[in-house]
């Protein structure tokens, strides 16, 4: 097997009977935020687990031990990171530190055991999205969540006729030529959202007519990448009134955010971009090439190894997480993925 040298910390590593493990996952930012507030979570973090500590009756200087390796690493943190987040993990064998690209929600735990999954599961989820809106006469992209939108790109139809493509003939069905200036409109249109979707790669929703709707189905090159439709016509909709008409098809984020990750491996794949199955997906993502790992929930592929004191049960599935997470990826889980042999990997897209 390709995993003989499996020694790394992965998502469960039971030690020795009686001695802790400390979990600490919490936002850490220091070229955003003052390092003088860092290191007050950090001191609230260690006040902490030294009440756990206590509250699971751990002998003296057991706790003594854990609470000496913990502010050792605590000490000898990087802030010059660009990460946005850390997790610390301290054992009597163990003291990482991971630096994450991901925002997460604090949590700090005293356990028996380490769980690498606690650090997806703790993600910090702001139920982002993009929200385009279409008319014959005006197109506006709003960056948004479950409270508030910031309309990021305003564009008038009639601002950019002179950069649309020449019409054939002369029109006498005033009709099929305003038709026809609406389909440039959406080329015009779907030109741009390209360069939108790579700056923010959220789940996207589009608010327009059915008749327009239809049309930007049949030109647009980012059909595939469409979270839903919200039909009607929202030229002088209020962004209270958006957020009104698209709260139904946010409630299940959930399921807004499943389809989203749905929509990026169908990409990859067509792409040739993806790798799936535990095996290749290991080798992969041991090359540091993964950009986002798509694991179906509770799916496992462990293995055994250790001594007669110590036996450590590791998960070859969290030590992809791990590496993934180390490289400077993102993870997601999903409910069901038999299609890519219940975990799959994108891999970051090379650009020359």
């Amino acid at each position: 097997m390709p995993y003989d040298n499996y020694k790394r910390l992965s998502a469960e590593a039971v030690i020795t009977e009686g001695q802790p493990c400390v979990s600490v996952i919490m936002p850490f930012n220091p070229k955003m935020v003052a390092k003088s507030q860092i290191k007050t979570s950090l001191k609230h973090a260690h006040d902490e687990v030294k009440e756990q500590l206590s509250l699971h009756n751990y002998p003296h200087d057991v706790s003594t031990e854990t609470l000496s390796r913990l502010q050792n690493a605590i000490d000898h943190l990087d802030y010059n990171t660009h990460k946005e987040s850390i997790a610390i993990y301290i054992s009597h064998s163990v003291e990482k530190v991971y630096y994450l690209t991901i925002p997460v929600e604090e949590k700090i735990v005293v356990d028996t055991s380490f769980k690498i999954r606690n650090l997806v599961l703790n993600k910090k989820d702001n139920h982002e999205f993009l929200l385009l809106i279409i008319s014959a006469k005006e197109e506006k992209i709003y960056v948004g969540n479950h409270e508030n939108l910031t309309q990021i790109i305003f564009n008038r139809s009639d601002a950019f006729k002179r950069d649309l493509p020449e019409q054939v003939g002369n029109f006498t069905d005033s009709k099929t030529e305003r038709e026809t200036r609406l389909k440039n409109f959406i080329r015009y249109i779907d030109n741009g959202l390209g360069l939108v979707l790579k700056l923010y790669p959220l789940p996207l929703f589009i608010m327009t007519t059915k008749k327009t709707m239809g049309l930007f189905r049949q030109i647009s090159k980012h059909e595939h990448l469409i979270t839903g439709f919200v039909h009607g016509n929202f030229e002088d909709a209020s962004p209270l009134d958006l957020q009104q008409a698209l709260k139904p098809h946010i409630e299940n984020w959930r399921a807004v955010k499943e389809k989203d990750v749905r929509n990026r491996l169908d990409i990859a794949q067509n792409d040739l971009k993806l790798v799936t199955g535990v095996h290749d997906v290991w080798k992969h993502a041991s090359r540091k090439q993964g950009r986002l790992l798509v694991v179906e929930k509770d799916f496992n592929y462990p293995v055994d190894h250790g001594s007669q004191h110590e036996v450590i049960s590791a998960d070859i599935v969290d030590e992809i997480i791990e590496r993934v997470l180390e490289s400077g990826g993102d993870v997601e889980f999903v409910d069901e993925l038999k299609d890519y042999n219940r975990i799959a990997l994108i891999e970051y897209y090379h650009t020359n």
